[in-house]
This record gives structure tokens, C-alpha cells and sequence, in this order.
């Protein structure tokens, strides 16, 4: 009776401590109602579609981007809570869970709290190099990547599994799935794997009815939303947007994708967990098979992070879940042999080569205020239009319609990268503005020299009001 008084104290001590050390960490976001920001770009791209679905529009097909639907439904929830800080909120809270999800996961192979505490904390290191600004599908999948992880290794080294945690490995599943389909590493690998062993094992009934448990779970998110789409009528939107054009925007060459794995790969959290799931899945007899799968789990992670052949740094969120097994269980097994001076050696490296001024950049960026100039841009849209107006930018600038609260004229509010991917977006965007005439313009710094947009402000007589890097223009006649 005491000691699991004792336990419960323990537990809740470090829950305790996780959701401050989450609290800090996200001074990191823009949205951080104590220390707010200027935001990201992405980030400003997601709020403004979740701002247009509150207002009536549908994404897609209304307002275009090309992420899955449950990232705009997770800004949607963020804006009814608090305009501007609502999805800090969600942030924080999803950060808190993939923090116990991934301290349960280095439990599972060490019960040692300085092994669970340093996995941990090697994990915010390796966060805090990828986070850029947060509010990306990465971050909302992280929580979904370590709860399964959790699953998933819990029944392969202790047969402990219940028919709930199955339903809602599928529903984790689903839902990455509908964020981002590159994400899904763990499944694709730790499903088959543990549906070959049940066969080996002859357990027919129960890989039957695992099987049914995990579809029920992903199809009990996806139907409804995929429904939903179908019933709104943006059904096909969304099949062009999320499906056809990442195909396209996902194009890469072998040596862009080797780059990208250099660069997503060469880190030393990553690397000291791969090179820890080789050492024990040759060393270990018992849970060898485990880490070998693990070591293609690790590879495979990667090999999708770099897929798009792009150097986006929050692309590598992806990885931080992965990390917490063989970092556990590595530190573990040197502590267990008596082998302190390689124990030293490991903690020091990952400590120089992680941790150190990884956290003083929290509080840096924490000071990354809202420039004057967008403010001041910010405050000329306001005086000259009223909240029922629409605006434009053009560029890839949407953070102008969050902090003006103004709606975005057109199906695009951002024109770049994804006109250059598409170039009848370019034309098609023109066209609507011809059709709108939104009342303000704005030509965001490097884009003036466009002749589409020039020629569009010249024959529809619109008026230069600011020009500093930035340009805004007003509609002066309502007769155009």
C-alpha cells in the first residue's frame, strides 16, 4: 500500500516536471501567450485556413494548401479557443504527452530514473534543433509516433497488450495519415513484423482479431472525414491538393535525397541510436531480434524524413520519438556492465554535441518580436478597410491575415512556392482577382518585379500607399 502511494508520488513528481520543462521549452513558439513573437510562415498558412473555415469556407477547394485535413482542424480548434494564442495551448499540451509517451517508452528497457530522465532530456535537445517555430504537422504527430512506438515495443518485449491500445494505434495511424503520409515509419515497419511473428507463433485467433481491432481504429477517423469532405463537396479538392499535387511537390533526385539524409541524419542523438541498436542486436541474445528491427525502423525513419529532398529542419521532428529505445537502452546496458568510463564518454559527447547552447537559443528566440514594419503594415490595413474586407498578399506572407484579422480575397492566399510547382495557379489566382477586387493589395518584399500582379494593380487602378521593401495598394475606384 505505501510503496504504491510512493510510486504514485514519483510518477506524478515527474509528470510534474515534464509539463514545466514543456512549458519552457515552448517559449520556442511564436504563439506563447507570455512571450509572443513574430510567426512562422507555415504556421501563418495553417491559421489562416482554419480562420477561413470558421468563417464559412471550406479548405481546398476555398482557401488552398496541400496538408492533410486534421492540421487544419487542430488551427481550427486553436482559433475558437483564442485567436492568437489558442494554438499554443495545443502545443503545449502535445508536447506534455509525447513527453510521458516517450519516458514510457525508455521505462520499458530501464528502470534506472537518471537513464529515463537523460533519454528525455537528449529527446527536447534533438526537438529543440528541429522545432523552427512549431505548429507543424511533425509536432501533432510526434505524441501519435511515441504512443505507438509504446505499443508496439511494450508487446514485443513483454507480451503486454489490450485490445484498447490496439484500437487506438490504428486511430494514431489515421490520424498521421491525414497529417502527413511520410510520417509512418513505425507502422509500416512494427505491424507486419509483429503479424509474422504471431504466424510463426501459430496465434491465428489473435492475429485475426488484432487485425480487426487496428483497421477499426484507422477507419473509425478516416471514414467520417473522409465522408464529411464528400457530404461538403471538397472531396475532390482534397484528393488534388493532398494526393496529386505532393506528388509533384515531392519530386526529387537520388542526390538531393542522399543530401537530405546527410543532413536529417548527422546528429548525434540519431546517430548514438542507431549505433546503439546495432551494438545490441548483436550483443543482446534475448531482445537482439528487437533492436534489429528497431535499427530498420531508425533507417527507414530517415530514408521518408528525406524523401522530399527538401532542407526543411522541421521535417526531423519525425525522428526525436525514435530515439528514446536504444538511448535507454544503450546508457542502460554501459551502467548494468559496470561500464562507467564509456557511460561518461556517451553522456559527455551527446551533452557537447546536443545539448550545449541548444537552450540558450530558446530564450533568444523567445525575443523575436513583431518587426515595426509589419506592425505599422499590420495597422494600415486595419485604418483602410473593415473587418468584412478581404486582402491579398501576394507572396507567401499569411501571417498578415492573422494578425489583421482580415480575410483572403481569392482561393490562394499564399502564391509561392506552389505557384512555381503549378503555373496555372499564377493565372488562376490573377483571374480571381480580377473577379474580386479585393480592397488591399499587398506586394509582399522581392515580388514587385512580377508582371502579373503589377499589371493587374495598373489596370485596375490601384494606388501605392506604402512602400518599404513591402508594398500595399488600395482599390480606388469600386467602378473596376
Amino acid at each position: 500500500m505505501y510503496q504504491d502511494i510512493e510510486a504514485k508520488r514519483v510518477q506524478f513528481s515527474v509528470y510534474a516536471i515534464f509539463f514545466l520543462v514543456s512549458f519552457i521549452f515552448l517559449l520556442n513558439s511564436p504563439q506563447h501567450p507570455i512571450r509572443e513573437s513574430a510567426m512562422f510562415t507555415d504556421s501563418g498558412v495553417f491559421q489562416t485556413i482554419a480562420m477561413a473555415i470558421r468563417d464559412g469556407l471550406l479548405p481546398y477547394r476555398d482557401s488552398f494548401d496541400h496538408k492533410g485535413p486534421i492540421l487544419y482542424i487542430i488551427n481550427l480548434v486553436g482559433v475558437l479557443i483564442d485567436t492568437k494564442h489558442g494554438i499554443w495551448y495545443i502545443e503545449l499540451l502535445s508536447l506534455f504527452a509525447f513527453s510521458v509517451f516517450f519516458y514510457k517508452i525508455s521505462r520499458l528497457v530501464s528502470d534506472n530514473l537518471f537513464v529515463n530522465f537523460f533519454a528525455v532530456a537528449l529527446s527536447f535537445c534533438l526537438l529543440n534543433n528541429f522545432y523552427e517555430g512549431g505548429n507543424f504537422t511533425e509536432e501533432y504527430a510526434m505524441p501519435l509516433i511515441a504512443y505507438s512506438l509504446y505499443v508496439f515495443l511494450d508487446f514485443l518485449i513483454n507480451r503486454k497488450v489490450t485490445r484498447w491500445r490496439i484500437f487506438v494505434c490504428g486511430v494514431c495511424l489515421a490520424a498521421v495519415l491525414l497529417l502527413r503520409p511520410n510520417m509512418t515509419a513505425a507502422w509500416i515497419v512494427f505491424c507486419p513484423y509483429i503479424a509474422a511473428q504471431l504466424l510463426y507463433e501459430k496465434e491465428w485467433n489473435k492475429l485475426l482479431d488484432y487485425t480487426i481491432l487496428f483497421l477499426s481504429g484507422l477507419f473509425f477517423l478516416i471514414l467520417p472525414v473522409m465522408i464529411g469532405m464528400q457530404a461538403l463537396g471538397f472531396f475532390e479538392n482534397f484528393i488534388d491538393s493532398y494526393i496529386l499535387f505532393n506528388l509533384s511537390y515531392t519530386k526529387t533526385s537520388a542526390i538531393a535525397l542522399f543530401c537530405c539524409v546527410l543532413y536529417f541524419g548527422t546528429n548525434i542523438a540519431f546517430i548514438f541510436s542507431v549505433l546503439g541498436s546495432v551494438y545490441l542486436a548483436r550483443d543482446d541474445k534475448k531482445d537482439g531480434s528487437i533492436f534489429f528491427i528497431y535499427f530498420c525502423y531508425l533507417v527507414l525513419s530517415l530514408i521518408l524524413v528525406a524523401l522530399p529532398g527538401r532542407f526543411y529542419g522541421h521535417y526531423g521532428m519525425v525522428l526525436v520519438p525514435a530515439i528514446g529505445f536504444p538511448v535507454a537502452a544503450i546508457v542502460d546496458y554501459f551502467i548494468k556492465n559496470n561500464n562507467s568510463w564509456m557511460l561518461i564518454r556517451v553522456i559527455s559527447l551527446s551533452a557537447l554535441f546536443v545539448g550545449l547552447g541548444q537552450w540558450n537559443s530558446i530564450l533568444l528566440r523567445g525575443q523575436n518580436k513583431i518587426d515595426e514594419d509589419t506592425l505599422k503594415i499590420i495597422t494600415i490595413i486595419q485604418n483602410v478597410t473593415s473587418q468584412n474586407d478581404k486582402i491579398s498578399v501576394y507572396g507567401n506572407w499569411d501571417a498578415l491575415y492573422v494578425l489583421s484579422q482580415r480575410k483572403h480575397a481569392t482561393k490562394y492566399s499564399y502564391q509561392f512556392p506552389i505557384g512555381q510547382i503549378r503555373p496555372e495557379i499564377l493565372h488562376e489566382y490573377i483571374e480571381a482577382l480580377k473577379a474580386e477586387k479585393p480592397s488591399v493589395v499587398v506586394i509582399q518584399a522581392g515580388r514587385d518585379n512580377d508582371q502579373l500582379i503589377n499589371k493587374f494593380l495598373i489596370d485596375y487602378k490601384y494606388k501605392s500607399i506604402y512602400s518599404n521593401g513591402h508594398k500595399i495598394f488600395v482599390r480606388t475606384n469600386a467602378d473596376n
